[in-house]
């Protein structure tokens, strides 16, 4: 990851994903009033998929998704954009944890939606592990900070090997949805 995003993050990342893992109790590291990954999500924008296996076909069914339950124009567009930023540069981690996103003209607030694929979404010709969790979303384009602020909570969320792999044996949406807001130390 070589981007202005990624050098942001990359320092999160290593520190992160670097260190032996650690069950991690409800995180507060952005505070009570920081960003917060339910605050994007919901029970509806919760997507198990055992079926899909390819990278773009993914990101484009999450796309769909997304555009629908945010009553956003043009899918197709949106999915393009977030491929076409992939190509470029992948969010593909190491961790089994893909972030695709875009900040998009056509949204006013940061919207969002979560794949768990437990079968995993290999990225094309490289050693990383597949992907069984892809969190995409759009932000404003003049909402950076936020928009940093999110790709950190994510990263935060999801270093907890056990909160991982309990989110892979939940089949309810609601459920994970909870498990999401418990981790955070909000439900």
């Amino acid at each position: 990851m070589h981007s202005f995003i990624s050098k942001l993050v990359s320092p999160i990342r290593d520190f992160v994903f670097g260190k032996k893992q650690k069950a991690v109790t409800p995180i507060k590291t952005l505070g009570e009033s920081g960003v917060k990954l339910s605050h994007f999500l919901s029970p509806e924008a919760i997507i198990i998929n055992n079926a899909i296996k390819d990278k773009e076909e993914a990101i484009r069914m999450l796309s769909e998704h997304l555009c629908r339950l945010h009553n956003i124009e043009s899918a197709e567009t949106v999915s393009d954009e977030i491929i076409k930023r992939e190509r470029l540069e992948s969010t593909f981690l190491d961790n089994e944890v893909a972030i695709p996103h875009a900040r998009y003209q056509g949204v006013k607030k940061i919207t969002s939606v979560l794949g768990i694929f437990p079968q995993g979404i290999k990225e094309n010709e490289t050693e990383k592990l597949p992907a069984k969790f892809i969190f995409l979303f759009l932000s404003p384009v003049d909402a950076l900070t936020q928009h940093l602020q999110l790709l950190t909570r994510i990263a935060f969320v999801f270093q907890d090997n056990l909160v991982k792999s309990s989110l892979l044996k939940i089949k309810d949406p609601a459920d994970i949805y909870y498990l999401i807001k418990e981790k955070e130390g909000i439900a």
